[in-house]
């Protein structure tokens, strides 16, 4: 997909031509070992030619590994030994719209985890919900659809998970601040685990942090998140490796994006920027 300046803010268009420049003096999978986590959101019926782009990218680059290849692996984690690099992908929020790329996974053998807001599923008005509690600022050229407002139904999470994929928290509500604490946060993070445990019918082991990690997971969250799961996966960009269970670095892009900007957000360079927040959220989560 090429720079549009209907989709793609002034950030992208850097990013992109960044991008451009780094590919032609760097390969992107070279001197790595780490696991690399995507972090998407929806998938817009639009962007479902230009995600299976990204797909065979990744595929070109780096070795796929399952939530399941993933937890297995990461359980010992002074034992990776991963050889190439691989790359893990995750969707946040469960909207609807991300039934449109289930087939698309299996065609290419992927698995992935998709983070659910139980609150979402049972809004009773979900447009409302999606405003003002996941996506506040809505750019009507990418969503516009029902379907991009709307969240996967609890049979069709159960449908998901028959299909090998993972399901994981990401919080109740999505609302949580670092303002947020005691009962409050026991809904965000334990009752949102209770209740997909109940609806679903499998362990919730991953707990996913919401918007900006720093801003809304504070000490007692984090002491939470650990009593009463396996993983945490952070919204801070980087490597893993050290692999650290409770602070797992995500990339995030998006199936609308660019070809330069998608290519950019895997460079190292890139990375290098999130420094000082990862070394903040280490410490949080240590």
């Amino acid at each position: 997909m090429k720079y549009n300046p209907a989709l793609h803010n002034k950030s992208l268009l850097l990013k992109s031509l960044l991008g451009k420049t780094e590919s032609l003096i760097s390969n992107i999978s070279a001197n790595r070992n780490d696991i690399i986590v995507l972090n998407y959101h929806g998938i817009q019926k639009p962007f479902v030619e230009n995600f299976e782009w990204q797909i065979k990218f990744l595929l070109q680059h780096f070795d796929p590994i399952t939530p399941s290849e993933f937890e297995k692996k990461t359980a010992t984690p002074d034992k990776l030994k991963l050889g190439k690099s691989k790359f893990l992908l995750t969707f946040d929020d469960g909207i609807l719209n991300n039934s449109n790329i289930i087939e698309l996974l299996e065609k290419y053998s992927l698995k992935a985890y998709f983070f659910i807001i139980p609150g979402f599923v049972n809004a009773i008005d979900p447009k409302t919900f999606f405003i003002e509690n996941i996506r506040p600022i809505i750019n009507t050229n990418i969503d516009n659809e029902k379907e991009d407002f709307t969240p996967l139904t609890w049979p069709d999470l159960n449908k998901i998970v028959e299909r090998g994929h993972f399901i994981g928290a990401h919080s109740f509500s999505h609302t949580m601040t670092n303002e947020t604490t005691g009962v409050d946060l026991d809904l965000e993070i334990i009752k949102a685990k209770q209740i997909l445990e109940e609806q679903l019918n499998i362990p919730i082991n991953t707990f996913c942090s919401i918007n900006n990690t720093l801003q809304s997971v504070n000490a007692e969250a984090a002491l939470k998140i650990k009593e009463n799961y396996k993983f945490h996966f952070t919204t801070i960009a980087g490597e893993n490796d050290p692999f650290l269970p409770f602070c797992i670095k995500r990339i995030n892009v998006e199936s609308h994006w660019n070809t330069g900007a998608f290519k950019y957000a895997q460079e190292k360079w890139e990375q290098k920027r999130w420094k000082s927040k990862i070394l903040k959220v280490n410490h949080l989560m240590k």
